[in-house]
């Protein structure tokens, strides 16, 4: 049958890592009340669905399988952000993690370690990292070659995370 209405909030806070330290009852946008386990199942009923549209195969400017950060066709579903992609490769891991899947653990793996790998082939000589790419344009937000100045694209420990996260 249809779904009833979740809030915003609700649906952040049931993806965090607290998913298991949830109150015994939530409350959906209608005020109807609905128990702990019902919203979890509903919640990976949802990821279930959801997160293998994720995972994108090598496609135009990324040689490498990569993470979405968004469902395909929807604005920045062609993209690769520096900090979107090790938050979202944390959150779909530990959903992997609760699956209990190895095959799609693995696959999961693979497409976080092609997200970085997609940044590393896009590195300067200088050594510096996009920030944001496309799967047509490795650089739009012009964050790397001599031109730019050094404070326009900082340190990335961001990819020391990510590296440490999929190692």
């Amino acid at each position: 049958g249809p779904m009833s209405a979740i809030s915003r909030r609700a649906m952040l806070y049931l993806t965090t890592a607290s998913t298991l330290r949830l109150p015994a009852t939530l409350h959906n946008t209608s005020g109807e009340s609905t128990s702990r386990s019902d919203q979890v199942q509903r919640l990976y009923d949802y990821l279930d669905a959801t997160v293998p549209k994720l995972l994108r195969g090598p496609v135009g400017q990324f040689a490498y399988p990569s993470v979405s950060p968004s469902l395909p066709g929807r604005e920045y579903s062609a993209s690769l952000w520096d900090w979107d992609t090790l938050w979202s490769c944390r959150g779909l891991l530990a959903y992997s993690e609760a699956r209990s899947d190895a095959d799609f653990h693995a696959k999961l793996l693979e497409h976080c370690r092609g997200s970085l790998r997609n940044f590393f082939a896009h590195q300067d000589a200088n050594g510096r990292l996009p920030i944001l790419m496309t799967d047509v344009n490795t650089d739009l937000l012009h964050s790397t070659g001599s031109n730019v100045p050094t404070h326009a694209n900082q340190a990335k420990p961001v990819f020391a995370q990510l590296a440490w996260l999929i190692a």
